[in-house]
């Protein structure tokens, strides 16, 4: 599928991704339905999804704002490590 090339591009310049996406959101079905799942290919790929429960699409409540700017800081941190 055209959204499996787009990831399997980002895949290949070995690009670290995080999709943050609110628990409902439509998305995670295509992602379902393209890649087979959320977890084992996009993870094998250096794609990570994360979730953030109870909020809406634009993550408008503040606390849920913290909490994907938080997520998206330790993202940053961990593949921070890894450069030299």
């Amino acid at each position: 599928s055209d959204l499996a090339r787009k990831f399997a591009t980002l895949a290949r310049r070995d690009a670290r991704v995080l999709l943050l996406f609110n628990d409902e959101e439509p998305m995670l079905d295509e992602i379902e339905q393209r890649l087979g799942g959320v977890g084992g290919w996009l993870r094998d790929h250096g794609l990570e999804i994360a979730l953030v429960s109870d909020t809406d699409h634009v993550f408008a409540p503040v606390w849920s704002q913290e909490h994907a700017a938080d997520r998206v800081a330790d993202f940053v941190e961990r593949f921070a490590k890894e450069k030299p």
